[in-house]
């Protein structure tokens, strides 16, 4: 009898649907390949146009606005203070730009990667994963 119980709790956990509420929050923004929250602000790395562009959470409809284009394939990002850092996989090198310049110069942090991925900062140590 106990085994009964158990396989109509199974079955029953099994086949539940579940339903989830959809929110837009900003729309037309192209491809999205990686996403950065960080103070109410999302950065979005865009795989058509190879750009990267950022939204403010804190409006109720908000629009992308563009930081920093000619920026392709970026596979890992993380914010520190002002400095925007990402891996891009083509060149396999880790950048970074400004955020608060209104035109940021992308500047080369370290360069040879096979193809860099994730990227994680803790301290002065930048950790990023590689193919090798």
């Amino acid at each position: 009898m106990k085994q009964i119980y158990i396989l109509i709790a199974f079955l029953f956990l099994t086949f539940i649907n579940l339903n989830a509420q959809i929110t837009d929050v900003v729309t037309g923004v192209g491809c999205p390949q990686i996403l950065l929250e960080k103070n109410n602000k999302l950065y979005m790395a865009l795989n058509d146009g190879a750009r990267i562009s950022k939204i403010d959470m804190t409006i109720s409809s908000p629009a992308a606005k563009l930081v920093r284009t000619g920026i392709a394939e970026v596979s890992g990002m993380v914010l520190v203070g002002n400095d925007l850092y990402f891996t891009r996989r083509i060149l396999g090198n880790i950048s970074k730009i400004d955020i608060t310049t209104t035109s940021p110069t992308v500047i080369d942090v370290a360069t040879g990667f096979t193809a860099p991925g994730d990227l994680h900062i803790s301290g002065n140590y930048i950790y990023a994963s590689d193919v090798f």
